[in-house]
C-alpha cells in the first residue's frame, strides 16, 4: 500500500469511527427509551389505569424517527468517499465505480428523505 492510500484510508477510517459512534449513541437512546416504556407499561398494568395505556401509546409516536433515510443516506455517502478517492489514485477502476453507486444510492436516499419525510402515525393495535 502506497503512502497516498494510507493517508486516504486514514481519513476515511476517523470518519467512519465518527459515524459508529453518533450510531452507537442513538441506539443507546432508543433502548433506554423501551426500557423506560416499558416500566410505563408496567406500572400501567400493576394500577390497572387505562388512561396510562394512552400515554404510552403517544411516547411510542413520539419517538417516530422521519429523518431515519436521510441519515443513513448521509452516512453512505460519506462512506463512498473512501473508495471513491482510492480509486482515483490507484489502478483499481472497479473500486472507483463501486464508490460512485454507493455515493449516489446515499445521495437517492438523502434526497427521498427530504422530499418523503414519513408521514407515520401510531395505529391502534386491538
Amino acid at each position: 500500500m502506497s503512502e497516498g492510500m494510507l493517508a486516504i484510508a486514514t481519513g476515511h477510517v476517523a470518519i467512519l469511527s465518527l459515524a459508529f459512534i453518533i450510531y452507537m449513541v442513538v441506539r443507546a437512546r432508543r433502548i433506554s427509551a423501551e426500557k423506560r416504556l416499558d416500566a410505563l407499561v408496567q406500572i400501567s398494568r400493576i394500577t390497572g389505569d387505562a388512561v396510562g395505556s394512552e400515554e404510552i401509546r403517544h411516547a411510542l409516536g413520539a419517538d417516530v424517527d422521519l429523518q431515519r433515510l436521510s441519515r443513513w443516506g448521509t452516512v453512505l455517502a460519506v462512506f463512498a468517499i473512501g473508495p471513491i478517492a482510492v480509486g482515483l489514485f490507484s489502478d483499481m477502476p472497479w473500486l472507483l465505480q463501486g464508490g460512485l453507486v454507493i455515493e449516489m444510492l446515499g445521495w437517492g436516499m438523502i434526497i427521498g428523505g427530504k422530499m418523503y419525510p414519513g408521514d407515520q402515525c401510531v395505529t391502534d393495535s386491538a
